[in-house]
């Protein structure tokens, strides 16, 4: 005979799965729905095994009950083992006979946002499946439907939170206009109510309203491009934006500096009325600069420009000679060279370097060659 023998529902509306332990194999079960007052109201017994064993495992059946109310009703369970012996257990569940709550896609007048175009209107409808029969049928007037708004910031990330309080009309269809202050994710829930029992909440997929940025620049000049170690660089440019009505400037912006092998430069800058700004610094070696453009407004894009620079560090000779050798002078010196030339005249010789992006001009001192014998 079974020992224990429940019934656990599946869903609101849907079959059951009665899990059955029995010292004989189970060869038929049968479930009753049965009302307050005692009455059968339904019978379910095309049960069938779908996990565990027939002495321990649970049945399952696919039909759907079919009752006239929505409600809370009672389980009893018939069960027979292989030897035919029967027991029947009052009690065992209860059965939630309710309608499920399910959306239609949110519907936004607008997909995407910027500066001038913020307005966005918001449409969807609720459903419910009824669970005798799972048609699908919108719900009636004056459902309560909850619409979340969570802000998205440049990143992604959530930056705010709002909510309207919708109904549905007698179609089951709900709207909300507002104007977004940045990107935003939209949730459709229908919450419980007491005015609407036995309907189960429901959430709708989530749609998201990007914001789309508008195009930033910071131009950066630097002047000379080339400098001698210990002279200042001198860095201007211009910030603006792109507006509807074309290029604005970014006035009274902080705009972020940072210079590669120079901790000492200014790290930020800020434009004036017309978007420009200047700054001067003495790096230590050549480098880039960045400049950098960066808000949390979520309707204009980040930006960095960078540009490098050169420093020159000075260079000199440690030692330099020219000896005459019959027509020819040897020359040697340090900038690490040596060589001859062919010239009988008498003179004063210098070694002269011509610098280079990474170090200055230099001269030797003046060695005095006689002439060729």
């Amino acid at each position: 005979m079974p020992e224990s023998c429940n019934i656990i529902s599946r869903g609101p509306c849907d079959a059951s799965s009665p899990s059955t332990t029995s010292e004989q194999p189970i060869a038929t079960l049968k479930a009753h729905v049965v009302s307050a007052a005692g009455e059968k109201l339904a019978t379910v017994d095309d049960f069938a095994l779908t996990s565990g064993t027939p002495t321990s495992g649970i049945w399952t059946t696919r039909s759907r009950v079919q009752l006239t109310e929505l409600g809370s009703y009672r389980i009893d369970v018939e069960a027979t083992d292989a030897q035919g012996a029967h027991i029947t257990a009052e009690r065992t569940g209860r059965l939630s006979y309710m309608v499920r709550t399910v959306f239609d896609p949110l519907i936004p007048s607008r997909t995407t946002i910027d500066y001038a175009h913020r307005n966005v209107t918001v449409r969807g409808r609720a459903y419910g499946i009824r669970p005798g029969s799972g048609v699908r049928k919108p719900l009636g007037q004056g459902f309560p439907i909850s619409l979340s708004i969570n802000y998205l910031d440049k990143q992604g990330g959530y930056a705010g939170f709002d909510h309207a309080d919708l109904t549905t009309d007698a179609k089951g269809r709900f709207r909300h206009s507002l104007t977004l202050k940045m990107g935003a994710e939209f949730t459709a829930t229908y919450p419980y109510s007491n005015d609407h029992l036995w309907y189960l909440s429901g959430t709708s997929d989530k749609l998201i309203v990007k914001a789309t940025e508008s195009a930033t620049q910071v131009q950066v000049h630097v002047d000379p491009a080339r400098i001698n170690a210990g002279d200042p660089l001198t860095v201007s440019g211009l910030a603006r934006w792109r507006s509807l009505a074309g290029w604005r400037p970014l006035a009274d912006t902080t705009l972020n500096v940072w210079v590669e092998n120079t901790n000492d430069a200014p790290r930020s800058v800020t434009t004036d009325a017309e978007g420009r700004y200047s700054l001067k610094f003495v790096p230590y070696t050549t480098g880039t600069i960045n400049v950098a453009y960066y808000s949390e407004d979520p309707f204009k894009a980040n930006v960095t420009t960078t540009v490098a620079f050169t420093v020159a560090h000075p260079s000199s000779f440690a030692d330099f000679t020219a000896v005459r050798q019959a027509a020819e002078v040897a020359v040697s010196g340090h900038l690490a060279f040596s060589g001859s030339v062919s010239e009988p005249a008498a003179g004063h010789w210098r070694a002269r370097f011509a610098g280079d992006q990474n170090f200055q001009d230099a001269l030797s001192q003046s060695v005095e060659v006689g002439a060729a014998q």
